[in-house]
C-alpha cells in the first residue's frame, strides 16, 4: 500500500460524502481512513454507504469523543502505507492538492500544506475574527515552541511512516492542536519538515465555535510547552484544572512496584512472590516494571531480575523515609502507574507523586497490630491502618487477594467500595512425587509468631502418642526459629518435629508432594497460597478456619478446617490412618489447585493497572502487533482497534437522514 489517507470526522455527515468521492477518485492506489468520533449524526452511515462501492475506503467507528488529534493518531496506527497523511473532512483542500503533497511526500519525508506561505492560493478565505485568531497563535507557536513554520493548522500533511513511528510516542494532544504537538515532536527528532504552498478553501459550516477552538488550542499547546520543559512535574495539576483530554499512546505499561522486600530478600514471603510473578509476566509482554524495595546484606543496589529492574534503598525501617526520596530524585516521570504495596502500612505515595496508584493489599493487619505488639505501637499501626490510610487512599483503586480480605477491608472502612480480588497463581513447576514411608506432615511459610507454628510443634506431642513415627517438617525462615527449635527441644521433639530452613522453588515439589498433609495454624492470612501449592503437589491440608485460609481449603473436600488445637489434633490422626479418605481428599485439593495460574493473576491485575489509567478519556496501548483502545464508556475495558472496524460492503447499516446520492442499487437496512 503506496498511500494512507487518514480523515477524522466529527458530526460531518453534511460534508463528508463529497470529500470521500473527490479522494475516491483521485486516490485510487490509497487506503482512506475515516475515523468517525463521537459523532450524534450519521456521519458513520454515510461513510459505510460509500465504502459498498470504494473497497479501498476503511471506517474506524470509536464512540468516545476522541477529537481531532485523538482520531488521527487512531488512524495512524491502523495504517497500512508507506506515507501517511491527514486531511480535513470539510473539503478544504482538494483531493488532487493532496496527492501533489503526497508526491512531495515521497521526496521529503514530512511535508505539510501552508496557507500563508508564499504562492499559496486561497479560494475562499476565512473570516477576518478567524484570520486574526490564526496569526495570533501562530506567533504564540513560533515564542513558545520555535516552530519556524507560517502555518501550522491547515489540515493536509504527509509523513513517510517510519517518521511517524518514531515520534507519535511522544505526541498526546487531542484537540485542534495536535498539529503543534506533532511538529515540535519532530522538530526534537531532529526531523526536517518542509512546508509547501497549497491551494486552500475555506468551508463553512464548522462544528465548533472560535471562541471554544481559541481556548482549547491556548490550553493545549500551554501544557505542551510546560510537558517539554522544567515544569514539567506540574502537568498532572494542570490537568486537573484544565481537561485538554490527551489521547495517550503506550507501546506496554510502564509500572513502578513499592515494595518492602523483593524476591531476592532473606525474608521474603508470599507477597513478593505474588508481585514478582506478575510482573515478570507483564515484562515478557513488553511493559516496562521497576521494583523500589530495601537493601540487605550482600545486595546490589540497583540488579535485573527476570526483566524487572531492582531499586533497593535503606532498611526495613529506614526504606519508607528514603523512598520518596529516591522516588523524587531518579525515578520521576518515568512510570504509568505506582504499584503500592501494603505490608501492614503502605508507602503513602500520594504524598510525593501525582501518578496515577493501586494499592495492593494482602490482608488487614488490625487483629495481628493487636495481638503482637505492645501498646501504644499496636494503637498506633491501627489507627494508620483503618483511618490515616483509608483517608489519603481514598481516590486510589485497591486490590486485595482473596474475599475474606476484600469483606474485612470494608467492614473497618478501608475503601470506598469493595476491592476487586485478584488471586494468586500457582507456579507450573509444582507436580506429586511419592509419598514418603513414614507419616509425615508439612508446614511451609514464614516463621512468625502470628502463624503459631507453635501450635503445630506442640500438637506433635499428642500426634506421636497415637501414630508411632509421626514426623513434622517445618519449611521457612523468619524471626520465630530460634524459639521454634528451643520449643521443640523442650518438649522432647527433637526426632519428630526437623527444621528444612529456606527451601528454593526447585524442591518445592519434593517437600510438598512427599508429605502425607500439609498443616496450618495460622491466624490470618491474605490467601492460604502454601496451601494452593501443597494440593498442586498432591498434598491436602489440615488448617484452622483462619481469614484467608478458609477461603482456600473446602471443609471435607480438599482438606480439614478445624477450630481447636484440640480439633486440629484429631482431624491430622484421623486422615493419617485413613488412607482412603485421604486419597480422596488429594485428589479434589489437586484438580482445585489447576484453577489458579500466574498467567490469569498476570491478566487481571494488568487490567485494574489499566484501568487506573482513566485520567483522560482515550489512551491506546500496544500488544504485541495489535494496537487497543481503552476509554472509559466502554463495558469492556479494551478494545482492539481492528474490532472498530466495520465491513461496509457487507454490511450497510442505513437510516432515512443517510444521503445515498447518486449510489443506485443500495437501499436502507442489509444489503
Amino acid at each position: 500500500m503506496k498511500y494512507s489517507i487518514i480523515i477524522p470526522a466529527y458530526n460531518e455527515a453534511s460534508r463528508i460524502e463529497s470529500t470521500l468521492r473527490d479522494f475516491a477518485s483521485n486516490f485510487p492506489e490509497a487506503e482512506l481512513i475515516v475515523v468517525v468520533n463521537g459523532s450524534t449524526d450519521n456521519c458513520a452511515n454515510t461513510v459505510r454507504a460509500h465504502a459498498y462501492f470504494h473497497p479501498n475506503a476503511r471506517l474506524i467507528e470509536v464512540e468516545e469523543r476522541v477529537g481531532k488529534g485523538g482520531a488521527v493518531k487512531i488512524g495512524m496506527l491502523s495504517a497500512n502505507g508507506q506515507l501517511v497523511g491527514f486531511v480535513d473532512a470539510d473539503g478544504s483542500t482538494a483531493a488532487r492538492e493532496m496527492h501533489r503533497l503526497c508526491t512531495l511526500a515521497e521526496k521529503h519525508g514530512a511535508v505539510i500544506g501552508s496557507r500563508w506561505k508564499s504562492g499559496a492560493r486561497v479560494t475562499e478565505a476565512q473570516s477576518l475574527k478567524r484570520r486574526i485568531a490564526s496569526r495570533v497563535f501562530n506567533v504564540c507557536t513560533r515564542i513558545m515552541f520555535g516552530l519556524a513554520y507560517k502555518d501550522t493548522q491547515c489540515g493536509a500533511k504527509v509523513f513517510r511512516a517510519d517518521i511517524l513511528k518514531r515520534v507519535l510516542r511522544d505526541v498526546d494532544t487531542a484537540n485542534l492542536a495536535f498539529d503543534v504537538d506533532l511538529l515540535f515532536a519532530l522538530k526534537r527528532a531532529g526531523i526536517t519538515v518542509f512546508e509547501e504552498p497549497t491551494e486552500w478553501a475555506d468551508r463553512s459550516g464548522s462544528t465548533i465555535s472560535l471562541a471554544i477552538a481559541s481556548t482549547l488550542m491556548f490550553t493545549a499547546i500551554v501544557r505542551l510547552r510546560l510537558r517539554h520543559s522544567f515544569l514539567k512535574m506540574v502537568v498532572p495539576v494542570f490537568d486537573r484544572l484544565f481537561q485538554t483530554h490527551p489521547v495517550r499512546l503506550h507501546h506496554g505499561v510502564r509500572v513502578l512496584i513499592l515494595n518492602w522486600r523483593d524476591v531476592e530478600h532473606p525474608h521474603a514471603g508470599g507477597a513478593e512472590t505474588y508481585l514478582h510473578e506478575i510482573a515478570r509476566r507483564w515484562v515478557a509482554k513488553g511493559h516496562t516494571v521497576d521494583w523500589l524495595s530495601a537493601r540487605f546484606a550482600g545486595s546490589e543496589q540497583q540488579k535485573t531480575i527476570d526483566g524487572i529492574l531492582m531499586h533497593r534503598v535503606g532498611n526495613r525501617v529506614t526504606l519508607y523515609f528514603l523512598a520518596p526520596l529516591y522516588y523524587l530524585r531518579n525515578l520521576r516521570d518515568r512510570y504509568d502507574v505506582i504499584i503500592d504495596s501494603e505490608n501492614g502500612i503502605p508507602f503513602f505515595s500520594p504524598f510525593f507523586s501525582l501518578k496515577k496508584k493501586v494499592l495492593v493489599l494482602y490482608h488487614v493487619h488490625r487483629a495481628v497490630f493487636l495481638s503482637q505488639l505492645r501498646a501504644p505501637f499496636s494503637w498506633l499501626f491501627v489507627f494508620l491502618e483503618t483511618k490515616v490510610m483509608p483517608f489519603i487512599y481514598q481516590r486510589v483503586p485497591m486490590v486485595t487477594i482473596s474475599q475474606d480480605t476484600a469483606d474485612e477491608m470494608l467492614r473497618v472502612g478501608i475503601g470506598r467500595n469493595r476491592a476487586p480480588v485478584v488471586y494468586c497463581g500457582v507456579d507450573a513447576r509444582l507436580h506429586r512425587t511419592a509419598k514418603s514411608a513414614a507419616p509425615k506432615v508439612v508446614y511451609l511459610g514464614r516463621l512468625n509468631k502470628y502463624k503459631r507454628i507453635d501450635i503445630l510443634i506442640r500438637s506433635m506431642t499428642n500426634i506421636c502418642r497415637v501414630v508411632p513415627g509421626a514426623q513434622l517438617e517445618i519449611a521457612g525462615g523468619g524471626p520465630e526459629a530460634e524459639a521454634l527449635q528451643q520449643l521443640t527441644r523442650d518438649l522432647g521433639l527433637a526426632d519428630n518435629v526437623t527444621f528444612l530452613g529456606y527451601v528454593p522453588d526447585e524442591a518445592k515439589s519434593e517437600v510438598l508432594g512427599s508429605a502425607w498433609l500439609f498443616v496450618m495454624a495460622s491466624e490470618m492470612e491474605g490467601w492460604g497460597i502454601s496451601i494452593i501449592e501443597a494440593n498442586a503437589c498432591g498434598t491436602p491440608a489440615v488448617a484452622f478456619a483462619s481469614p484467608g485460609v478458609r477461603e482456600a481449603v473446602s471443609n471435607a473436600v480438599t482438606g480439614m478446617l478445624v477450630h481447636s488445637q484440640q480439633e486440629f489434633e484429631s482431624s491430622v490422626i484421623d486422615l493419617l490412618h485413613d488412607h482412603q479418605q485421604r486419597s480422596r481428599l488429594a485428589g479434589a485439593a489437586f484438580q482445585n489447585s489447576l484453577q489458579y495460574n500466574w498467567d490469569r493473576a498476570s491478566d487481571e491485575m494488568l487490567e485494574v493497572v489499566i484501568g487506573a489509567l482513566m485520567d483522560a478519556r482515550v489512551h491506546l496501548f500496544r500488544h504485541g502487533n495489535t494496537w487497543s483502545i481503552l476509554a472509559r464508556n466502554n463495558q469492556k475495558l479494551i478494545r482492539p482497534l481492528n474490532e472498530l472496524e466495520s465491513s461496509p460492503a457487507r454490511d450497510v447499516i442505513g437510516a432515512a437522514e443517510v444521503s445515498l446520492g447518486k449510489f443506485e442499487g443500495v437501499s436502507h437496512g442489509r444489503v
